[in-house]
């Protein structure tokens, strides 16, 4: 069906509204996703760029599992979360300190696809944090891995051949590159 109603908005060239909390539809539907909280509309964007340049945490978490890390300090040079330092030139989206608001603070996301399972002869990402496999979730063509570091708890999306090495309550590291991580405002809690 979703096919068929993108094929008419295509003949026709009438614009749709299409009204949806489905993620997956409004990005298969979707020329321009218009994310709305508590009455305001919060981005509108192409549904890559809602997905990967989020306007702010909740707009991450919302569209897709979204690991965050509180940002403790940030500049032209360098952003500075609680367990690790990013190049701030390498990251994908740092908005400009000086320029955006940000009264709840910062934070930088990492998508689960981005966090790589470590294994000894894995070479060196950007970042490498250690924690405790907390679960592990079959998923067809990868394992979605919940890690426990003292700070909280992330997700990963392992690949199989590296899945198949973890196991519940044991140490594992994992890792992700500076490019593939963004910044972006926090959002009070809830």
């Amino acid at each position: 069906m979703q096919m068929a109603l993108k094929e008419i908005q295509r003949a026709t060239g009438v614009t749709f509204l299409y009204v949806t909390h489905d993620q997956e539809e409004a990005f298969t539907m979707s020329d321009r996703i218009g994310f709305m909280h508590a009455g305001e509309l919060v981005q509108v964007a192409p549904p890559t760029q809602m997905y990967h340049q989020p306007g702010n945490a909740r707009v991450a978490d919302f569209v897709g599992t979204a690991n965050t890390f509180p940002v403790l300090s940030k500049d032209d040079a360098t952003v500075v979360a609680e367990h690790f330092k990013l190049p701030a030139a390498e990251v994908a989206q740092v908005p400009d300190a000086a320029g955006t608001a940000a009264p709840d603070g910062w934070v930088v996301v990492v998508r689960p696809e981005s966090l790589r399972v470590l294994g000894p002869a894995s070479p060196r990402p950007c970042v490498c944090l250690e924690g405790t496999v907390a679960d592990l979730s079959f998923k067809g063509s990868y394992t979605s891995v919940k890690v426990t570091l003292p700070s909280g708890d992330l997700v990963a999306n392992a690949d199989l051949r590296t899945a198949t090495g973890l196991a519940l309550g044991e140490p594992v590291r994992l890792g992700f590159d500076a490019q593939d991580a963004w910044v972006c405002p926090a959002v009070p809690a809830a």
